[in-house]
């Protein structure tokens, strides 16, 4: 089979539209399919069947899945493809990426979900295309299954992580479930490593492809090793030696050594791009290591070396870096100042926004060097020359770390070579001796990737509860196994159902589910109301029930203490990954009196002391304190930044805290009443990281950036956004840029004003705005009776595009108040039927502003007065219930104050033309402020 085939082989033998091959040669300078595409769609890509493909990294797996879509698309319209993701980082990179693909191609809707926020499922899954995590989709095939209906095919991005011992469970029973439930949607499964492909096809009853080893850029698998004066790597390539690249040893460090000498001495790419490298380290300690090491060797040595680097780039890279930094500390600043010499680092310590600069950095040439942890290797997509891999270890040494598999490692090294930027890619490993060197080509090079295998273990509790909701007895729940991967091979089924009972026992001691013997369909379980909407959330029933004990031992809401709650659910599974750990033990008396408060047996001193930790630390970020002053004040150890308190800690607190509240709103009423408003505003102040008065600021969308939320409490000294609406309209002038106060006051307003007040307050912004008189408009909108009726009348006088006729209503002469005509921009009047259009004014206006309205009667009062068709009746501060309807039978039209202090406001400033005004004035009935300002298209709050 040929290497590639022109992309018109998707016309001419598959019949895809022409548009789509246009747009991948003419918008993508794709000309060719490759072996792997080539061989999924021979093998049955298309056909609509479930489907797995095997190929290496920078293959075009994403390509093939996208041609997949299109011909889904085209079958199946009016349906909804799904794009699944294991991380939440790849959901908006996949989306935009479909968006400047396909969805400009096709013009589809393309969405996408990830995160706390929970979509409307009826709006979500209208979208042709939806990029959503592993997660989401399990939420709404737990919550929503009806609205699988919508779906036509589904597609696994990075398919073997099946296998892996945290996600892997939960992403095989989403996909038995599909299997069992939905089986007209098509799964496609796209991965890097499954040795066993044909297995996993043949459990998803599909077809497969395995393209092996090919990859249009080849990869060389090296390894250093270093002699007494020289040092050198040995390149590998399908198993057999093809060169070994010797080089002097100039540095004592053999990892500089490799390097810098790589750096230094590596030719540029045909194109003249400087190659760039990629180093994987086992800790996130180590990537800054290293990156300062050879940070402080370019900014000392570089001469000697002629590493080369675009120095003005680096250092606007640097200036980005500190600009969207968004906590301080040790991290941040290492960042900062090896950006300035080409080199970046990148681990879970640094915030989303970082990790985002850091990447773009290095794919627009700004850095040469990207240090990173092995969590870097999902998903990505970058120009890498050469990979050097650190140790071949996650974590660290003995309990605290593990080997890479050799997937791990093969995913790894793939990440270098990438078409169109290289003509090849290299990988190497260190050894320290020829043992080593023989043994790291032994246990990685010349071995393949493990077979994927399953991790289901159906006694774990975060599985089991969703099961028993699934099949509800031992029977049922092993016939759900044995269409699972886990039961793809035989397994016990006697064993399990005895597992089963026990696994059940230990969910009815936390008052999840209970077994019910004799009854007429043989022994079932049953979930308990909170088993039941416990299984509804992503969520470890063990979390649950640690939250819903400490509730229990509270007398009221009164009694709740946050260091205890966190400490409490910081201990169990879900934190497993975000916890924090102290250097020290506290004072032993810490520890009892946070023991005493816990309602079970706590744990031994160790787990207690880093639960404790945990909990102290989500105490302070949720009453508004620094983080750093946190870390330190309970001296958590280094490895762990503030980035790691507001990235990880807080967002899994937080999302414990809104689950627990909506499972007690639907199962424990009497705990819903008592603490169901102190768990909602839990849960702002531990997304937002804010205090008690906070939540005003975070929950109406005034404010949701903490720092800023803390400005305004200790700088502003405003305390609860109500003062910002409640109190003097221009308090935040002068304190901040004028466009930010003018933001935050409308948000303060909107959410805390109603009725009068807050047009008033919108029309003194919009006053200000406009740069005019601002207390002539406070006049308008405050004076009352006879007052109001010159106010209204100096406002259409300041209009240059009026001329206003005044009338005396003294004596026994009854006329409206006063006639308008509108001049064009030539200052004519403008006419129908040749006679000047008039529009006649009456001003209505209640001596209590506050608590009166204009009735019925008066605002229809106009029309005893005047002939004229147009007839406008001003009131303040609004008009009565049924006035609306009167003035729209009678032909009036009736605007409050602040409507008509819009209008005019508009006109004085020369927003409206004067030839646009009888859109206005042709109308009858009541008309708002919003109404007027959508009239004229101007600008909402």
């Amino acid at each position: 089979m040929p290497d590639s085939t022109d992309v018109s082989w998707l016309v001419e033998e598959h019949e895809f539209p022409t548009l789509y091959v246009t747009h991948l040669r003419e918008d993508r300078g794709i000309t060719e399919l490759w072996t792997p595409q080539i061989e999924a769609i021979n093998e049955g890509l298309l056909e609509g069947d479930n489907f797995l493909m095997t190929a290496k990294p920078g293959t075009g797996k994403t390509l093939a899945a996208e041609i997949s879509i299109v011909r889904n698309y085209r079958s199946n319209p009016g349906s909804c493809c799904l794009f699944l993701v294991p991380y939440r980082p790849l959901v908006e990179e996949k989306r935009d990426e479909f968006n400047r693909t396909i969805g400009d191609t096709f013009s589809l809707d393309i969405q996408s979900a990830s995160g706390a926020e929970e979509y409307d499922p009826s709006e979500l899954f209208e979208a042709d295309i939806v990029v959503m995590t592993f997660e989401k989709f399990d939420f709404y095939l737990r919550n929503h299954p009806e609205y699988l209906s919508e779906i036509s095919c589904a597609v696994f991005d990075e398919f073997h992580t099946l296998g892996d011992d945290t996600r892997g469970p939960r992403l095989e029973v989403v996909l038995t479930k599909m299997l069992r439930n939905h089986p007209s949607i098509q799964i496609l499964g796209l991965s890097a490593t499954a040795p066993n492909c044909d297995d996993l096809a043949d459990w998803i009853d599909g077809g497969n492809c395995d393209s092996g080893d090919w990859r249009m850029i080849p990869l060389y698998e090296g390894i250093y090793l270093e002699e007494t004066d020289r040092s050198g790597i040995e390149f590998f390539r399908d198993g057999e030696s093809i060169e070994t690249n010797g080089f002097p040893r100039r540095f004592e460090d053999p990892k500089k050594n490799a390097i810098v000498h790589y750096l230094s001495t590596a030719e540029p790419t045909e194109g003249g791009r400087e190659r760039r490298i990629m180093v994987f380290a086992p800790k996130r300690d180590r990537t800054e290591e290293i990156a300062g090491m050879l940070a402080d060797h370019i900014r000392e040595d570089w001469s000697s070396t002629g590493i080369e680097i675009d120095e003005v780039a680096s250092d606007a890279l640097s200036d980005r870096i500190n600009e969207e930094a968004t906590s301080s500390g040790e991290s941040v600043q290492n960042l900062v100042d090896s950006a300035k010499h080409g080199v970046v680092f990148h681990h879970a310590g640094l915030s989303q926004d970082l990790k985002n600069v850091v990447e773009d950095g290095f794919e627009e040439g700004a850095a040469r060097v990207l240090v990173a942890t092995s969590s870097l290797a999902a998903g990505i997509n970058l120009p890498v020359d050469r990979v050097f891999i650190d140790k071949p270890r996650v974590g660290g040494s003995g309990e605290y770390g593990r080997d890479l598999t050799v997937g791990e490692y093969k995913n790894l090294a793939g990440r270098a070579g990438r078409p169109g930027y290289t003509e090849k890619g290299e990988s190497v490993l260190f050894a320290q001796n020829f043992f080593e060197k023989d043994g790291l080509k032994n246990q990685y090079v010349d071995e393949t990737p493990e077979d994927i295998e399953s991790e289901i273990d159906a006694t774990d509790t975060n599985i089991l509860l969703d099961l028993i909701r699934e099949c509800e007895s031992p029977a049922g729940i092993c016939d759900f196994l044995s269409d699972s991967f886990y039961g793809y091979h035989e397994f016990d089924r006697d064993a399990t159902v005895d597992n089963l009972e026990s696994a059940v026992e230990s969910l009815a001691e936390i008052g999840m589910a209970e077994e019910i013997k004799g009854s007429e369909s043989g022994e079932q379980f049953q979930l308990t109301p909170l088993g039941t909407s416990t299984s509804k959330r992503l969520i470890s029933p063990n979390t649950v029930a640690a939250g819903v004990a400490y509730l229990r031992t509270l007398d009221s809401s009164d009694q709740f203490d946050l260091t205890a709650f966190f400490t409490g659910i910081a201990m169990t599974s879900e934190f497993e990954m975000c916890r924090l750990y102290r250097w020290s033990n506290p004072p032993e008396t810490s520890l009892e009196e946070i023991r005493q408060k816990l309602p079970w047996d706590a744990p031994n001193d160790s787990n207690l002391n880093h639960g404790l930790a945990t909990g102290e630390v989500l105490a302070a970020w949720t009453s508004g304190e620094e983080v750093s002053t946190a870390i330190d004040n309970y001296q958590i150890v280094d490895s762990r930044t503030e980035s790691d308190v507001r990235e990880r800690l807080a967002p899994t607190a937080a999302r414990v805290v809104k689950d627990l509240g909506q499972i007690l709103s639907n199962s424990d009423n009497d705990l819903d009443e008592e603490f169901g408003d102190l768990l909602s505003n839990l849960y702002y102040r531990t997304r937002y990281g804010v205090n008690d008065d906070g939540v005003g600021f975070v929950k109406r969308r005034i404010v949701t950036d903490r720092d800023r939320v803390i400005d305004f409490q200790t700088r502003l000294d405003i305390q609860h956004p109500r003062e910002i609406a409640e109190g003097n309209v221009f308090e935040l002038f002068g304190n901040m840029r004028s466009s930010e106060a003018y933001t935050f006051t409308r948000r303060a307003i909107n959410a805390y004003c109603e009725g009068a007040e807050k047009e008033k307050k919108h029309l003194l912004l919009d006053a200000r705005d406009a740069g005019v008189d601002r207390q002539a408009y406070k006049e308008l909108l405050s004076s009352s009776e006879s007052e109001f009726e010159e106010y209204c009348l100096e406002r259409l006088e300041a209009v240059d595009d009026f001329y206003v006729e005044r009338f005396d209503e003294s004596g026994h002469q009854r006329f409206a108040e006063a006639k308008i005509r509108i001049k064009d921009d030539s200052g004519r009047y403008i006419e129908e039927d040749g006679d000047p259009v008039e529009i006649a004014i009456e001003c209505k206006s209640k001596q209590d502003l506050e608590n009166d309205v204009v009735g019925a009667n008066d605002a229809t009062d106009i029309v005893r007065k005047t002939s004229l068709t147009r007839k406008v009746t001003i009131g303040a501060p609004d008009f009565g219930e049924h006035a609306g309807s009167d003035a729209e039978s009678q032909g009036v039209l009736l605007l409050p104050s602040a409507a008509f202090a819009t209008f005019v406001l508009a006109a004085e400033t020369g927003r409206i033309s004067p030839s646009d005004y009888l859109q206005l004035f042709d109308e009858v009935g009541y008309q708002s402020r919003d109404d007027v300002r959508k009239t004229f298209s101007l600008v909402r709050e």
